[in-house]
């Protein structure tokens, strides 16, 4: 009996330092998650629910801060103050609610109420993905995370008309526009719902199809409010050689405009051609688009460099991202000898060069600010600046994968590893593949490489423990995690 009591006296205590750890680990996982977001949190429409936390702040010192949490029942409990419902109110009305209770307890007039805990969701995925079904995440992910975590989605899924529901409101998720175009508002955040429906596409008409002096011509699914530039921003900016019309079949008529007239509205089925100038020769221009102020066609004249055409195009907007700048480059002067002395790993890159238009790597980041005359332009050269994400994504075999908040202009990849986590066990922690963003360029990075905005890094598992058949195993789960990521890589080089 002794020896029982003494087993019963253990049990517990076994129990709850089982039980601190777990809730120490959860603690500290929240935490990780919480300081992953890419961009400030938008509160008309962070929908509140179990697990946020709150803190109310009084600026005279004479009353104490308080913190509280939001039950499962979706309010909080303030000592002599009582309850107040909260949930699955956005977080603009749970602030106006909580201070509207609280200044009829307190003779403070100055507070704050302030977010300070973000709690782990339930989201449900329906069709368009590989394991359809509930996955838990944080409110801290975007949409294209969890649908990763989901198996990445199948062939013939929409990539554009995909729903976040939650609510009373329902959000556009356009994961195609976010990865060309680095538009985060098009890869919303999970704390605006719990629902996710991605519709398979049974009707080839509801694609627009793009032609002509684009750099990244192509089909593209259609979606309501498209306009002309909308479907240019998609195929990655206009190449410079096109002329002053567009052509848009349309049943069995054809529209023609301008290529400036972005506003132009596009319908589904819409076949668009960007005419090219024909009574120019070709070799005379280059283009520059993207996030500089004067975009647009260029005379070539004397042989140009990098610098004086930004330079002539007004520079770089506030959101221009130099670091990320790619050339496409037509397959005749790739070998041209500056352009090859300036190619790095070229041979790594896994990039074919027989078709026109092809992306050229030039590692900007080691010539700007002030070397930038030392990159040649060439005749036909369409020079692509994207736009700031703020973000850089890191997956494989680090704690916490996903898109990491980034803060720039550059950061050393182990830094980056660091916010994503660490290395989880087992990682390869001497190499990594980074794929840079726009040129979908691949290159082999340690520790102390520089990583730019909108970057993709992938952590392999350490090999020398594995068989071959693990070895092919662990390469299919890490691409299987970034099917959409290595999708949008191959509509850029293509």
């Amino acid at each position: 009996m002794r020896g029982n009591k003494g087993l019963n006296d253990t049990l517990p205590r076994v129990a709850i330092i089982l039980l601190i750890g777990l809730i120490s680990h959860t603690a500290g996982l929240a935490q990780t998650q919480e300081s992953s977001f890419s961009t400030v949190v938008k509160p008309d429409q962070y929908v509140v629910g179990p697990g946020d936390r709150f803190r109310i702040d009084f600026w005279s010192g004479a009353t104490p801060p308080i913190e509280v949490s939001v039950t499962p029942e979706g309010f909080v409990l303030m000592s002599s103050i009582g309850r107040v419902d909260v949930g699955n109110l956005t977080l603009t009305e749970a602030r106006l609610k909580l201070k509207s209770v609280i200044r009829h307890f307190t003779s403070d007039t100055a507070y704050t109420v302030t977010l300070i805990g973000v709690r782990p969701v339930k989201v449900l995925i329906s069709e368009g993905v590989q394991k359809p079904g509930l996955y838990e995440g944080f409110v801290s992910q975007r949409v294209s995370e969890i649908i990763e975590k989901a198996g990445g989605l199948i062939d013939g899924a929409s990539r554009r008309n995909i729903k976040l529901m939650g609510g009373r409101k329902v959000y556009n998720v356009d994961i195609l526009r976010y990865q060309r175009v680095g538009d985060l508002e098009a890869d919303p955040y999970l704390y605006c719902g719990h629902k996710i429906a991605i519709p398979l596409i049974t009707d080839s008409s509801s694609f627009v199809q793009l032609s002509g002096e684009v750099v990244s011509p192509g089909g593209f699914e259609f979606r309501e409010g498209d306009n002309l530039g909308t479907m240019i921003d998609l195929g990655l900016g206009l190449t410079g050689l096109q002329g002053d019309s567009v052509l848009i079949f349309r049943n069995s008529h054809i529209l023609t405009t301008i290529p400036s007239d972005t506003a132009m509205v596009i319908q589904p089925g819409d076949k668009i051609i960007v005419v090219r100038k024909h009574d120019i020769p070709e070799r005379e221009y280059y283009s520059i688009s993207g996030e500089v102020l004067v975009p647009g066609r260029y005379p070539y004249g004397t042989q140009p460099d990098f610098g004086a055409a930004l330079k002539l195009a007004g520079g770089l907007t506030l959101k221009g991202d130099i670091h990320s700048a790619v050339i496409f480059r037509k397959a005749q002067f790739r070998k041209e000898s500056g352009t090859a002395r300036l190619l790095k790993g070229i041979d790594l890159n896994n990039l074919a060069f027989s078709a026109a238009g092809q992306p050229v790597s030039l590692e900007i980041g080691q010539f700007y600010p002030d070397k930038l005359g030392k990159i040649k332009i060439l005749p036909g050269d369409s020079i692509f600046i994207p736009a700031l994400t703020g973000a850089a994504g890191v997956f494989g075999m680090v704690r916490q994968p996903g898109m990491i908040d980034f803060s720039g202009p550059t950061m050393k990849l182990g830094s980056l590893v660091k916010k994503a986590g660490g290395y989880a066990e087992g990682a390869e922690r001497k190499l990594a593949d980074v794929i840079r963003k726009s040129s979908g360029m691949k290159i082999r990075a340690s520790g102390g490489t520089e990583i730019y905005d909108g970057d993709i890094i992938v952590i392999p598992e350490n090999r020398q423990k594995k068989g071959t058949w693990e070895r092919l195993k662990d390469i299919s789960l890490i691409l299987g995690g970034l099917g959409a990521a290595y999708l949008a890589i191959d509509n850029l080089a293509n």
